[in-house]
C-alpha cells in the first residue's frame, strides 16, 4: 500500500448516494484510523462525517484534487495523499495507485443484484480495508437514531425525487394522506427546493419546506413513519431507523433501496419493463406506468405492516 500522510475523500453525489456511501466511509476510517481525513464534497454532509473524524478539506488540497485529469501528472500537493473518490458509473479521472476510485455502479446491467452500498464496501475490501462490525452499531454510538414509536403520530410524505419519472403521482399521495388520517396519523408533505420551485400544490394539506439536511433529520426523528419516492430523504430515514415505505418505479430496488425501508414496486405483470435504468440519465419513456401501477392500497398495506 502506498505510504500516505492523509486521506482526501471526494464525493459529489446526491443526498441518497451519500447515505448509501456512509457505511463505507466508516469502514475506511476504521481501516485507516491514524491519518487525518479530509472531505471534498458538500459541506452540509459534515454533521454525519465529523463523528468519523473527517474534516473539511484544506484549500490547497482541494485545488490539487480539482486538477486531477487523465494523462496529467499527479499533483505535488498530493504526493503523500491517498484520494478515496466515490463515484457512480463514471470513469476515474486518472489512474494512479494513490487514487482509490470506488464505483457504486460497477455493472451496467439493470437486473444486477449488488446494491450501490455493497459495491462501495466490496471495492474497499479489495483494497484490504475490511468491515469489522455492522454500520448500525457505529451509527447509534455517535449519531442520532429514531427512539421508537412512543406517542408519535406524524407521517412524513416525500412527493419529490431527482427525476419526474421517479415520482409517484401526486393525486395518489393526496389520497394516501386521507387514508393515513383515517388510520389516526397526521400526514405532513415535505417539500424540497425543486418541489417549491415548481409550485407543487398539496391541495391545502399541511406541508413544510426543507431548510437543509439537518432539518430533514429533525423531522424524521419526530415521525412515526416516512413514505416517499426513490429519493434521498428515504435513505436518511433508513439510516436513522425510521419505519418507512419507498415507492420504486424505473430504477432498481436491488441497487438503490434504502436499508431498513420497505421498497415497493409494481407487480411484474403490470410493469414487465422495470427496472429500465441505472441512474435515470438514459430514461426514454414518456409515462412511467411502473409507478401508476402501484395503488394506494398497496402502499397503505406496506405502511400498516411497517408500523
Amino acid at each position: 500500500m502506498h505510504k500516505h500522510d492523509n486521506i482526501i475523500i471526494v464525493h459529489r453525489g446526491a443526498l441518497g448516494d451519500f447515505f448509501l456511501a456512509w457505511p463505507t466511509l466508516r469502514q475506511l476510517r476504521l481501516g485507516l484510523p491514524h491519518q487525518p481525513a479530509y472531505w471534498h464534497g458538500r459541506s452540509d454532509r459534515l454533521p454525519w462525517l465529523a463523528p468519523l473524524g473527517i474534516q473539511p478539506c484544506l484549500a490547497r488540497l482541494a485545488a490539487a484534487v480539482e486538477s486531477l485529469s487523465a494523462g496529467g501528472p499527479w499533483p505535488a500537493a498530493l504526493e503523500r495523499s491517498l484520494v478515496a473518490w466515490f463515484g457512480l458509473a463514471a470513469a476515474a479521472p486518472m489512474q494512479d495507485e494513490r487514487l482509490w476510485y470506488l464505483q457504486g455502479l460497477r455493472s451496467v446491467d439493470v437486473q444486477a443484484t449488488v446494491s450501490v452500498c455493497q459495491s462501495y464496501s466490496l471495492q474497499l475490501e479489495e483494497k484490504g480495508i475490511h468491515r469489522t462490525e455492522d454500520w448500525k452499531i457505529g451509527w447509534r454510538q455517535t449519531l442520532p437514531a429514531w427512539d421508537g414509536p412512543g406517542a408519535k403520530r406524524l407521517a412524513l410524505l416525500f412527493p419529490g425525487a431527482g427525476h419526474r419519472l421517479k415520482q409517484w403521482p401526486l393525486v395518489k399521495f393526496l389520497e394516501l394522506a386521507q387514508r393515513l388520517e383515517e388510520l389516526g396519523l397526521s400526514p405532513l408533505f415535505v417539500l424540497g427546493p425543486a418541489e417549491v420551485e415548481r409550485g407543487l400544490d398539496t391541495d391545502g394539506r399541511p406541508s413544510v419546506r426543507l431548510e437543509d439536511p439537518l432539518h430533514l433529520q429533525d423531522l424524521l426523528l419526530s415521525a412515526r413513519v416516512a413514505i416517499g419516492n426513490d429519493c434521498g430523504p428515504m435513505h436518511l430515514a433508513g439510516r436513522l431507523g425510521v419505519p418507512g415505505v419507498a415507492v420504486f418505479g424505473p430504477t432498481s430496488r436491488a441497487m438503490w433501496a434504502p436499508e431498513g425501508i420497505t421498497a415497493l414496486t409494481a407487480p411484474s405483470e403490470l410493469a414487465p419493463c422495470r427496472p429500465c435504468t441505472l441512474t435515470t440519465h438514459d430514461l426514454r419513456c414518456q409515462d412511467a406506468i411502473c409507478l401508476r401501477a402501484i395503488s394506494v392500497d398497496m402502499v397503505m398495506h406496506a405502511v400498516e405492516d411497517s408500523l
